[in-house]
């Protein structure tokens, strides 16, 4: 596989295999969500291994599931607020494919820009290279 050039610049280039974890990690950022709702429950328990979640389907959630959901949501977070406050839903909702489109708000070229510049700041945040 090639490596992803991100909006043409060659310093930022990151391998192919990273740029989709990092869309793979967007689209599950509801999952991450309904796990992160559940951190107060291993702050409690520290010595725990396991940490109970009463949802529908009584699952045993390791503590270390749990933390590192919230690490990933930092991230996401972290690099969401490297881009204008306008473009944030939007993009999270491109890359979900909740928007299978643009907006008309900015240009096609805008919204790549920024798209790219999220997924580069989160690769970043995750040490991914």
């Amino acid at each position: 596989m090639t490596d992803k050039t991100l909006n043409g610049s060659r310093k930022r280039i990151m391998p192919k295999e990273v740029y989709y974890q990092c869309i793979w990690m967007i689209r599950d950022i509801d999952r991450l969500e309904e796990l992160a709702l559940n951190k107060y429950l291993f702050e409690n328990c520290s010595n725990s291994e396991v940490a109970f979640i009463a949802d529908d389907t009584q699952d045993l959630i390791s503590v270390e599931i749990i933390k590192e959901a919230v690490r990933r949501l930092e991230c996401i977070h972290d690099a969401l607020d490297t881009i204008p406050e306008e473009y944030r839903k939007d993009i999270i909702d491109i890359i979900k494919k909740v928007r299978p489109y643009y907006p008309d708000t900015a240009h096609e070229n805008t919204w790549n820009k920024w798209k790219h510049c999220f997924i580069y700041r989160l690769a970043k945040n995750m040490d991914m290279f």
